[in-house]
């Protein structure tokens, strides 16, 4: 953890440590069976994750990430500065007999992590709730630094005029603490992350179609989440979507 933590910092971590027991029903409940399905499986198509792979899920929370990635390969250190949510990771992964994660509470901009060590690093609706420019460009920097020469991240954020349309950056009251968010466009997202050290960045952005009616024939959605995966293939995609899908290569 950051050993001076800013008072949104303290807020929204009080907010995740409340959430962290019943946040994957929450996904499900106030998203929908679409957009988790979409949201889980486009970036995982993005990675491209092997057996012999060592896999940094940054921003782990709970571990809707790091767990299907752990089934897939060598190694993966889940990170988050909720301590809560790492307690409900590690248990997840317990019960499941995984011995490959590590799980570890740290903010991402100011986190020590091994230099040169990833072979892939996913970073999902993080990015877009660090409040400053400063510290999103040291969460970039650090995520990037861990990776290997030649080594891949998955970045997904809000696309601004897509999920955001309100305001660029607000942020949002809750009874637990404040909750920033922001709304990158594609130029912005891949400036980022070429600021941070990445090359060969491209930019998709995904639709979540969200179609009416057939969330309980979970089999009827997988034809359109393709769509929506191939579509943000498309760098047309990235100003139309309602999230950014961003790859960059160390």
């Amino acid at each position: 953890m950051n050993p001076n933590p800013t008072s949104s910092q303290t807020e929204e971590v009080a907010l995740r440590d409340q959430q962290a027991t019943t946040y994957d029903q929450w996904i499900l409940e106030t998203k929908g069976a679409y957009f988790d399905l979409v949201d889980r499986s486009a970036p995982m198509r993005w990675l491209r994750i092997e057996p012999s792979h060592c896999v940094l899920d940054a921003g782990c929370g709970t571990g809707r990430f790091t767990i299907p990635i752990a089934q897939r390969c060598r190694e993966v250190w889940g990170v988050d500065f909720s301590p809560k949510s790492i307690e409900v990771l590690t248990e997840k992964a317990g019960a499941l007999g995984l011995n490959n994660v590590r799980a570890m509470v740290a903010d991402l901009a100011q986190a020590a992590l091994p230099p040169g060590y990833f072979d892939r690093v996913i970073s999902n609706g993080v990015i877009h709730h660090i409040p400053t420019a400063e510290a999103r460009l040291s969460a970039a920097r650090r995520i990037g630094e861990s990776l290997k020469p030649g080594g891949l991240a998955v970045v997904m954020v809000f696309r601004w005029g897509g999920a955001i349309t309100y305001q660029k950056e607000y942020w949002t009251e809750t009874p637990h603490g404040r909750l920033f968010r922001m709304g990158f466009t594609g130029e912005e997202l891949a400036a980022l992350l070429r600021q941070a050290g990445f090359r060969e960045v491209k930019v998709g952005g995904l639709f979540n179609f969200r179609p009416r009616g057939l969330s309980r024939l979970p089999f009827l959605l997988h034809p359109y989440a393709w769509l929506d995966r191939c579509a943000a293939r498309l760098p047309a995609s990235a100003s139309r979507g309602k999230h950014l899908l961003a790859l960059g290569v160390r």
